[in-house]
């Protein structure tokens, strides 16, 4: 589920096969993103991702990009209205 959740927001996926715990640890302590659980092994992880100065994205972070990219898409659509409206306007018998 969560990964159709970033899917759809249109972020690359990677996809990482699940291996030993140890590796697993050690793979999601190096990511420059980390989205956690919830968990106790999540919020040490998260923690060890600030640390390194990488993003940990948690409930404001994520509902607060969302929102952005939700309003870049509503920009884009209101600057093609108003690139037709002028074009309309310099070119009325189009």
């Amino acid at each position: 589920k969560v990964k159709e959740i970033f899917y759809r927001q249109s972020f690359d996926i990677v996809n990482y096969e699940c291996r030993d715990i140890d590796y697993d640890f050690i793979y999601m302590c190096n990511s420059v993103y980390f989205v956690p659980s919830g968990g106790s092994l999540s919020r040490l992880i998260a923690a060890m991702v600030r640390l390194q100065g990488h993003t940990v994205i948690d409930g404001d972070i994520y509902r607060s990009f969302l929102k952005l990219k939700e309003a870049r898409i509503l920009l884009s659509i209101w600057l093609v209205k108003l690139i037709n409206l002028v074009r309309n306007c310099l070119n009325p018998h189009r």
